[in-house]
């Protein structure tokens, strides 16, 4: 019977924790298999057990004899890589045979962990993408005239996405595929040999599931994405504002752009962000402007674009993404 982990770290999240524990009730799990719930709460004291032990009672009526086990733990150092080494460390302790990663602001569909198993097997991969959607928290009804440009605008960036790893899959060419969000599942027989962990110098930053990608990929390792895995991002109304989507493409590019280099050819940076901080400047300010002629299907995407211009010029300064020094949601 093989071992199969599922790892989610959680900080002052509760609502959001308790709704994705919600989506696990669902799952179908791997046939001859046996599940380990590793719930890792990154704070000085663990607040999560009632909502744990309220998940596994509801588990039990739903599934009846599966095995499970549950293993709730702290990290008190504050940082994304920190409570992912953690999650990795007790599945490799435990002698798991793979270990999936959930975010604590995410959802899973039904076939999540089975579409990225059977993944792993088939292909004999050793890292195995999901597909991220995203949801709001609140009904459209709710929302405010920006907040649906916001939300409408990441919904058709998102199917783009979706439809564009469904090709690359579909022709066998995923194997190039980085993974677009932490939702992910390991072989973690490979990990142990090679020795490969999250990278804790990105203590704050987006991006260190991309880092871990390159650390597979220099290693020799597999990987592709299952396109039937699907997670769900739950957006909270602070989250659809452009601002906040300003900020975040900001820090999201350029910890991209410091994680790309970092295993790229470094002495091209200068010339080639030069060039596209630039272009993205222009082509940023032209869909804001043209906004008001296509009902402001443009307005969203100029403004991520010029964040992206702007995280673009940081990483050619030396800047590093502090996005995660505090936590969004409830």
């Amino acid at each position: 019977m093989e071992k199969i982990a599922v790892g989610v770290a959680t900080r002052n999240r509760p609502r959001m924790f308790a709704h994705m524990l919600e989506s696990f009730l669902n799952l179908k799990w791997p046939d001859d298999s046996q599940i380990e719930f590793i719930f890792l709460e990154n704070n000085h004291t663990l607040q999560i057990q009632n909502t744990v032990e309220d998940f596994k009672e509801k588990l039990f009526k739903n599934t009846g004899n599966i095995p499970h086990i549950h293993t709730t733990a702290v990290e008190s150092r504050h940082g994304i890589p920190f409570v992912r080494n953690r999650i990795l460390d007790i599945a490799l302790d435990k002698g798991c045979d793979y270990l999936a990663f959930c975010d604590d602001d995410q959802t899973v569909n039904s076939d999540y962990l089975v579409e990225l198993v059977r993944a792993a097997k088939v292909r004999s991969l050793d890292l195995v993408g999901s597909i991220a959607r995203v949801e709001t928290s609140s009904s459209a009804s709710d929302l405010t005239f920006f907040q649906k440009l916001v939300y409408n605008e990441l919904r058709s960036h998102q199917e783009k996405q979706e439809s564009h790893a469904i090709r690359l899959h579909t022709a066998h060419k995923d194997q190039d595929w980085k993974p677009g969000s932490g939702a992910m599942l390991c072989r973690l027989d490979f990990l142990r040999q090679h020795r490969i962990r999250f990278n804790e110098s990105l203590r704050y930053s987006h991006c260190e599931d991309l880092d871990f990608y390159y650390q597979v990929k220099t290693a020799g390792g597999q990987t592709g994405c299952a396109p039937r895995a699907i997670v769900y991002e739950v957006m909270p109304e602070s989250r659809l504002s452009p601002t906040f989507q300003f900020k975040r493409h900001k820090n999201l590019t350029l910890a991209r752009q410091n994680i790309r280099y970092a295993w790229g050819v470094k002495e091209k940076k200068v010339i080639r962000l030069s060039c596209t901080i630039l272009g993205k400047l222009i082509l940023g300010i032209s869909r804001i402007c043209l906004a008001p002629f296509n009902r402001g299907r443009s307005f969203t995407r100029g403004v991520r674009v010029l964040g992206g211009a702007l995280g673009r010029l940081q990483s050619l300064l030396g800047h590093e993404d502090k996005h995660y020094v505090q936590t969004d949601g409830n």
